[in-house]
């Protein structure tokens, strides 16, 4: 399968327009756009920050999938915490491990980086998803509000890549 996708970065998730031309359902739209204010700022002062990649058929203007990385300082973890804040794959190729693809893409990324750890929420009852961050080996660390906290130890690249 990894011959019909390539995966690639894409800049900031933050422009509305371009993810409406990628053809993204809005959901995910509002959730790569959405950020509170204070965020931006964040952002500006280094202490945030986004990572965005698209997947793409051979026909690179179709998108098959997306996912984005996010990096927050954090006073308690004396350093820098990552989430993978969204997933998605368009729900024509779901099944086809394409998710699984995307995540292990990311994890790679990572570990690349030397990120310790990466963390994610996702909905308790959304068991597609849930199935597949425990394929890609994240555990259930605590529940609230709904969603699932889950986490992961990232195994560590050999080469340290500087962040983009």
């Amino acid at each position: 399968m990894t011959s019909e996708f390539t995966i690639r970065g894409c800049g900031k998730p933050g422009d509305r327009s371009r993810l409406e031309r990628l053809g993204l359902p809005p959901k995910y739209i509002a959730q790569y756009t959405n950020s509170p204010p204070l965020y931006y700022a964040l952002m500006r002062l280094g202490i945030c920050a986004s990572f965005f990649y698209l997947m793409t058929g051979q026909d690179a203007d179709k998108v098959l999938g997306t996912i984005l990385l996010r990096k927050r300082f954090s006073l308690a973890a004396r350093g820098y915490h990552w989430k993978i804040h969204a997933v998605y794959v368009d729900p024509e190729l779901r099944g086809r491990g394409l998710g699984v693809e995307l995540v292990r893409f990311a994890l790679g990324e990572l570990a690349g980086w030397r990120v310790a750890e990466v963390s994610l929420k996702v909905d308790e009852d959304n068991e597609p998803a849930i199935r597949l961050y425990r394929k890609c080996g994240f555990e259930e660390k605590e529940k609230a509000n709904g969603q699932l906290i889950m986490v992961k130890t990232v195994e560590q690249a050999r080469e340290r890549r500087r962040l983009p």
